[in-house]
């Protein structure tokens, strides 16, 4: 694994179908990218055969395949081995577009184009394959977010006032939703809509970043 690294090759391994927490090799080895299975037709679910331990990326689980001793018929078939090969395909795209980019360069790329998981679980690690993002395919997706009021990263409320963030998003296109965060010490409380409300003495941190994108993001400090 260590030659193939140092030789700029890059390994994807399927993270088993035990549905363990258990490591499994060489999935778990270092400079091997560990893939998971999501649930059948699902974009958000594991899949109940899924290994958890050490997992990187997840992609579908559950495909289409020909049916052995047939030429007219296909059948459902599940396992972390048809999620591992659609991450491969997408790094062997990538690959063509960036034939010098090394195995951190590719796996950097790769985790920051995943659309996020809500709740960021651990069987999910860096999200869902998005191949459009990771391609550059996506015109549409958001490159950056910024908050433009206020002007700066800090605001000062006295409590009971209100102040209503504005962002702005690139590119314009982007038509997805935005979501607002805070480190919940009970200073503020932040609405969907970015209304910031001062609650107590204190400070908190508020963050923004588009649904989907835990990479893009944006903070300013109360």
């Amino acid at each position: 694994i260590n030659k193939c690294y140092n030789a700029g090759i890059t390994l994807v391994g399927a993270a088993g179908n035990y549905n363990t927490d258990e490591p499994s090799y060489p999935a778990s080895n270092n400079h091997v990218i560990s893939v998971g299975s999501l649930a059948e037709g699902s974009t958000t679910q594991k899949a109940g055969f899924s290994n958890t331990y050490g997992i990187d990326i997840v992609a579908p689980g559950y495909v289409q395949t020909a049916d052995r001793g047939t030429s007219s018929s296909y059948k459902s078939t599940s396992g972390t081995s048809f999620s591992a090969p659609l991450v491969t395909g997408a790094i062997a795209l990538y690959k063509q577009q960036h034939p010098n980019a090394t195995p951190d360069q590719i796996e950097e790329a790769l985790y920051a184009s995943c659309d996020a998981i809500s709740g960021n679980p651990s069987w999910a690690g860096h999200g869902r394959l998005n191949v459009d993002r990771f391609l550059g395919l996506d015109e549409n997706s958001p490159q950056s977010i910024s908050i433009t009021s206020p002007s700066n990263d800090t605001l000062e409320l006295k409590v009971g006032e209100t102040y209503q963030l504005q962002y702005s998003i690139e590119p314009s296109t982007f038509t997805g939703d935005v979501e607002f965060t805070t480190y919940e010490t009970g200073a503020i409380s932040v609405s969907s809509s970015g209304l910031i409300t001062a609650l107590a003495e204190g400070g908190d941190t508020v963050s923004i970043n588009p649904v989907g994108f835990s990479n893009i993001n944006d903070e300013i400090e109360r």
